[in-house]
């Protein structure tokens, strides 16, 4: 009984690890995209005011709560 409860823990730990990394990959799937898409606006010459910074989405803004990532040095952007 004992083994099951322990072999269920670790279980729970390894999925609870997997998701976190899942979201972290996320996270830094879009923070790439977003400095893609400022370099090509750069390249085209766009000037910095034009570049208004989104607004986090809300899978962003709950990715930032969940890893506790602080948005004011622009995560996002």
């Amino acid at each position: 009984q004992g083994k099951i409860l322990a072999i269920r823990a670790a279980y729970d730990r390894v999925k609870a690890i997997k998701a976190q990394q899942e979201g972290l990959d996320l996270l830094n799937q879009q923070q790439t995209k977003q400095s893609v898409l400022q370099k090509q606006a750069a390249k085209m010459g766009s000037s910095s005011k034009v570049l208004k910074k989104p607004e986090p989405t809300e899978e962003q803004k709950l990715l930032s709560e969940i890893f506790g990532v602080s948005n004011q040095k622009g995560i996002f952007g």
